[in-house]
């Protein structure tokens, strides 16, 4: 990157312009009781808590750290879950920020996006580039695809919180928004976007 820096020219007159929306999400509805998450959380409180050492051995990363600590991970899904079902007719208040500079734009939103949803807000742009930005303004959770949301739609509660069976799909599991809500993310974002391109 240092190496290109020398070649780097000032662009003139760039226009510099900035817009944001409001969104409400739909709250993802867990398919499970709040007895039934109750029960679980009471199961798992109930468990004793291994000894932890200082900091997490050297073959330990945070891709392994769910397996290795599992209990830890299970009994805050619990809780995320309980929380979830308290508030599951309460929408998400997500606001959506576009900046541009020239032909280069930065699409932002409180999301911790798949990759998919964040190349489609790219392909909606009319910038020629696009920057695609998660975590903005706020933190909503993990943002999957409605297909990857369905593979784990039937699959029973203590099976979910079994780190070693679905640790895979740790950001479909721990999603807040409901099926479908993606979609109206990514046309919202690209809707702000042409809003902003004028």
């Amino acid at each position: 990157m240092l190496a290109t820096l020398p070649s780097l020219r000032p662009v003139e007159n760039a226009p510099v312009a900035a817009a944001s929306t409001t969104l409400e999400v739909a709250r993802r509805r867990l398919p499970w009781s709040a007895d039934e998450i109750a029960a679980v959380a009471s199961e798992l409180a109930a468990r004793e808590e291994p000894a932890y050492e200082e900091r997490w051995p050297e073959s330990v990363h945070s891709a392994a750290s769910a397996t290795v600590f599992e209990l830890a991970y299970q009994r805050a899904a619990a809780a995320m879950y309980a929380d979830m079902k308290r508030r599951e007719h309460e929408p998400l208040r997500t606001e959506l920020q576009a900046v541009a500079v020239g032909d280069a734009v930065l699409a932002a939103n409180p999301f911790e996006l798949f990759s998919g949803p964040a190349r489609r807000i790219g392909d909606a742009s009319p910038f020629a580039t696009t920057f695609t930005l998660g975590y903005t303004n706020d933190y909503l959770g993990y943002l999957p695809p409605d297909g990857d949301a369905d593979r784990i739609a039937d699959i029973p509660l203590r099976e979910v919180l079994d780190q070693h069976s679905y640790r895979w799909a740790y950001g479909i599991t721990n999603a807040n928004v409901e099926r479908g809500e993606v979609e109206r993310v990514i046309a919202a974002s690209g809707d702000l976007l042409r809003r902003l391109r004028g």
